[in-house]
């Protein structure tokens, strides 16, 4: 018969004493609970759901009529709470989140759960249960999990593909649809340079090539979007047209070899 017991809440319980068999046993209970007795060794009480400290009590009744001592013990009522970090979390789609509680060693238990990280493979808000073990009662807690929907890819809102820079002027604007709470990353063959809210300007130099050009958003969650990515073509002023063979036989069709461009201001031919 321990001095001191610590019970959950709702709880039912047994207690029992040594004694003579043929013997009488009357239990007592201060209060905080229902006690079931048969003036037997053994006694039930079922715990409500009033915390408090209550004192159980027993003695003994011999064939004879004689009494013991009284004998008591302690009994501590307690509502055992499972502790988590957050009540509720909001993470990326796709995004890994690694859940911990206390006390540690309980299990937990959702659709989307390996192990004791959480999945978010679907958008939506879930509920995710732990059932832990204090003072041997069972008890179960419930944390949420809001997945954030697909993160869509930037649209864009001005982009010229196409650069003549005879024409056209090197520095060109580019812009995306701009959203509250997103910053957008922009890289010009896959080297990020470029951040900004919704726009950037990039200085083409004066090369005939194509230049892959991306974007994608980031929001207040570090969530990361997919990519937009689009061609730039660039057109050099500098053209230059030299012919790999002609007919100097006076027919008038390709009779002159002639190097012809713009922006040559000096030639010279080996």
């Amino acid at each position: 018969f321990p001095v001191t017991i610590l019970f959950c809440i709702n709880s039912e319980r047994n207690y029992s004493v040594s004694g003579a068999q043929s013997s009488q046993y009357q239990w007592i209970l201060s209060s905080g609970g229902f006690l079931q007795q048969d003036m037997s060794n053994i006694c039930s009480v079922s715990w409500g759901n009033l915390i408090g400290t209550y004192i159980l009590s027993v003695f003994e009744i011999t064939q004879s009529g004689c009494s013991s001592d009284t004998i008591s013990c302690t009994i501590e009522v307690v509502n055992p709470q499972i502790n988590f970090e957050s009540e509720s979390y909001t993470i990326c789609l796709d995004e890994t989140l690694p859940l911990s509680a206390n006390p540690p060693n309980g299990t937990w238990s959702s659709q989307f759960m390996v192990g004791n990280s959480f999945v978010g493979t679907t958008a939506g808000s879930f509920t995710v249960d732990y059932t832990a073990e204090i003072y041997d009662c069972e008890v179960q807690d419930q944390l949420t999990i809001n997945v954030k929907t697909k993160f869509e890819r930037p649209i864009i809102t001005r982009a010229d593909t196409l650069i003549d820079l005879c024409e056209d002027i090197n520095k060109q604007f580019y812009s995306v649809q701009p959203r509250d709470g997103v910053f957008y990353i922009w890289s010009v063959e896959n080297t990020p340079s470029y951040v900004d809210m919704n726009d950037i300007v990039v200085n083409w130099y004066d090369t005939t090539m194509n230049y892959l050009v991306s974007v994608y958003g980031v929001d207040t969650l570090n969530c990361k979007s997919e990519k937009t990515e689009f061609y730039v073509r660039t057109v050099a002023c500098t053209r230059v047209y030299a012919p790999n063979s002609f007919t100097p036989d006076n027919d008038g069709v390709n009779d002159i070899f002639r190097v012809s461009g713009i922006g040559i201001y000096e030639a010279r031919l080996i």
